[in-house]
């Protein structure tokens, strides 16, 4: 932001809200002007050491447990050694979204990278680096190109100067980056030990609803654009009834939801609304599934972390998926145009860069509806899943061709595990959508 930009939104304020906004922002100036005093000093020093090694200062959401993607990545360069992390010295400090923190979470990651205290004194040495010429040699490396197809196309030159091998290195990454002690361990083996399990003898699944966001809402945030993200829990159990002679219990994770499971199965716990629930277990669960069944929501970094397969059900969009996830699978939402009558192709829905806006006002402005898989997909995902974890997944040709078919609509470089799949089933029963 140059200081002719700022001037002209302080003004474009002024003249929106009126000129009692003047005195409520110098209140607010000289409340902050020792933070601000502190935070260009440290600036300078930052700028002047710049030429011996560069410092990046970079917030972190840890008040929403997927707020952490930009230090996974980070963490699995760090870990394989790839140069790109030596080129500077990241120090990260929490920016938080909401009021809830999941502390276990947060601890975990205090203890594999440097996360600075007094947040606010960084996020403002940020803000006035950018009024500077030369600010974005400050700016974090966009590591986040590493997640999906989507942010790999929109940081070309990232993934571009990464070798081929270190692609291969990512991928087999077998271990966690972070992980609980010991006595944290414990403490979950003998509460699954007391229901009468034990480590990947059970399914973790997820339903995204509103209920965290509205709930620990940190600044009255309308956060109802991210509804088009929500699904349907009910949707899962024919998937939960048709498994539930595999010996296996499931557990409904969340913070808390906006409505608890209808249905009732000796196999199935309501963990998200139990007394049970707790931020460690949620972590211990997670990477102790067999698998995990989701919609597109930050608890699948979890166990995404800790390298559990996935199935993740009802996508936005084809180009945002998870493509590095070993062992997993993928069905996407349809997009239904109301304009051509029609279910948008797998190439029109990449070509509407929904992901840009990632909201339900843009595809309300394009007249889409987003469809959400059926019952019957979910069981037929769930159960592929579950053949091919266990060793009797039945291969064959027209599978793999369709497979091969899907991938080869992206034209350009991104990470993607060669154990991640679109769902079989799925793709064979839209087979025109890949036109």
């Amino acid at each position: 932001m140059t200081i002719s930009k700022f001037i002209s939104s302080q003004i474009s304020q002024i003249n929106d809200e009126g000129a009692m906004i003047i005195f409520h922002k110098l209140i607010r100036f000289v409340k902050l002007l020792p933070i601000l005093i502190f935070a260009l000093v440290i600036l300078i020093l930052i700028r002047t050491i710049s030429f011996i090694f560069v410092i990046k200062l970079i917030p972190v959401d840890f008040a929403r447990i997927g707020g952490v993607y930009y230090l996974l990545w980070y963490a699995k360069l760090k870990k394989i050694n790839e140069k790109t992390t030596h080129q500077s010295i990241n120090l990260f400090f929490s920016s938080n979204s909401t009021t809830h923190i999941n502390l276990h979470w947060f601890k975990m990651w205090k203890r594999s990278l440097i996360v600075l205290p007094f947040s606010l004194i960084w996020k403002y040495t940020i803000i006035i680096n950018k009024f500077f010429p030369g600010y974005e040699k400050f700016q974090k490396t966009e590591y986040i190109a590493l997640l999906n197809p989507y942010y790999a196309k929109k940081n070309k030159a990232l993934i571009n100067s990464l070798k081929d091998d270190v692609f291969d290195k990512l991928i087999n990454i077998k271990q966690s980056v972070v992980n609980l002690k010991k006595k944290d361990t414990n403490i979950c083996k003998n509460y699954l030990q007391k229901i009468g399990t034990s480590d990947y003898n059970f399914v973790c699944f997820h339903a995204r609803d509103s209920f965290f966001l509205n709930k620990y809402n940190k600044d009255s945030r309308d956060w109802s654009y991210h509804d088009f993200r929500d699904s349907n829990i009910e949707s899962y159990s024919p998937a939960i009834e048709e498994m539930s002679n595999k010996n296996l219990l499931f557990f409904r994770m969340g913070l808390g939801t906006k409505n608890k499971l209808k249905y009732s199965n000796s196999k199935v716990i309501d963990y998200a609304n139990s007394s049970d629930r707790s931020d460690l277990l949620d972590i211990y669960l997670s990477s102790k599934c067999l698998f995990f069944i989701g919609s597109e929501s930050g608890i699948t970094i979890l166990p995404e972390t800790f390298n559990r397969p996935i199935v993740y059900l009802n996508w936005p969009g084809i180009d945002n998926t998870q493509a590095f996830a070993n062992n997993s699978i993928f069905i996407p939402r349809k997009f239904y145009s109301n304009k051509y009558n029609r279910f948008l192709t797998f190439k029109e829905i990449m070509e509407l860069n929904f992901h840009d806006k990632f909201n339900s006002a843009y595809l309300r402005k394009l007249n889409i509806k987003l469809i959400d898989n059926t019952p019957q997909e979910i069981v037929e995902a769930v159960l592929e899943i579950h053949s091919r974890l266990t060793g009797t997944w039945q291969l064959n040709k027209e599978d793999e061709d369709l497979q091969n078919k899907f991938w080869s609509l992206f034209k350009y470089k991104f990470l993607k595990s060669p154990t991640f799949r679109i769902g079989c089933s799925f793709l064979r029963n839209n087979q025109s959508l890949l036109n």
